[in-house]
Formats: structure tokens, sequence, C-alpha cells
């Protein structure tokens, strides 16, 4: 298991493709559907440790910055980053 220094800093890119529900590769992100009614736009992304984070509740800014800082909820892992979302806006 990869071991982060809480928190760091990580840029994550589009993902090139799902296969079988399943992200190919960790460290990537993709959307998931239209912004919630807290004004939060659904993004999935892998840590890297392969669990899969769905962040609703974050706000995503134009640059692809991740407010607040993300943190993996799977037990054992201590993923936690400021993480910005290459390739941003999900419509590009």
């Amino acid at each position: 298991m990869l071991s982060i220094q809480s928190p760091s800093i990580v840029t994550l890119a589009r993902a090139s493709g799902i296969h079988y529900g399943y992200i190919r590769e960790s460290l990537a992100w993709w959307p998931l559907s239209a912004t919630n009614g807290e004004g939060c736009t659904p993004v999935a992304i892998v840590c890297p440790n392969g669990h899969e984070i769905v962040l609703t509740r974050h706000r995503v800014a134009p640059d692809g910055a991740v407010e607040p800082c993300v943190v993996c909820s799977d037990p054992g892992c201590d993923f936690s980053a400021h993480v910005t979302l290459a390739g941003w806006p999900r419509t590009a």
C-alpha cells in the first residue's frame, strides 16, 4: 500500500476509459452526473491504493482544484490530499 504524507498535493488525470464498471488506472477521475442541488458536481476518483472515492460534497474550481481536501474512507487507507483534476471542466 502506498504511504502518503497527509495531506499531499496530487493532480489526477481524466480517466481514459472504464472497463466493466471499474476504472482502468489509479490516480484518475471521471464525471458521474449533473450538478447536485448543493452546487457540487459528482466526480469519482481512484486513490493511489486503488480505492474508488465518490466526491459528492466537494467543490471543483474552474482550474480543477478540489475543496475540501480528499480523504479515502477505505479502512486502513491513509490517502489524504489536496487534489486537482487535470482536464477539468468535465464537459471538455
